[in-house]
């Protein structure tokens, strides 16, 4: 018989996909407005991040693979260690050694990764307030 534990908050891990709030309102020194202006761009550049790898992956451009990948990394670190950060760090180091086996599996998953992620982003940052026009 397997017993649930899933109930005790202390089981949850950063890979469940949750995003560290904390984490990033300290590392923009609780400034909230900037918080907002960072994920706002965050939401604006994530969809055109993940094309650019996919392309990068498509035509073996290894340089834009590491580039795209290490900014999509930069940008989801801010929320701690996530799962998609992993991902994108992963991506990032396949560019930069030139080995593109796996890429196409690790691109997949961090699409699922990042679509359990982003609603929670534009959540918070329609909270907070207008993030654009």
């Amino acid at each position: 018989a397997q017993t649930a534990t899933a109930a005790d908050p202390a089981e949850e891990t950063p890979q469940s996909g949750q995003l560290d709030w904390y984490a990033a309102m300290t590392a923009v020194g609780d400034d909230r407005e900037l918080l907002c202006e960072v994920v706002a761009a965050l939401i604006e550049e994530c969809p055109s991040l993940v094309e650019q790898i996919r392309q990068a992956i498509d035509q073996g451009d290894y340089s834009t693979l590491r580039r795209a990948a290490h900014t999509l990394k930069g940008s989801l670190r801010l929320f701690g260690s996530t799962h998609p950060g992993e991902l994108a760090s992963e991506l990032e180091t396949m560019g930069a050694d030139e080995a593109l086996g796996q890429a196409p599996a690790v691109l997949a998953q961090l699409e699922e990764a990042l679509q359990s992620v982003m609603p929670e982003i534009e959540k918070i940052a329609a909270e907070q307030g207008p993030h654009g026009g």
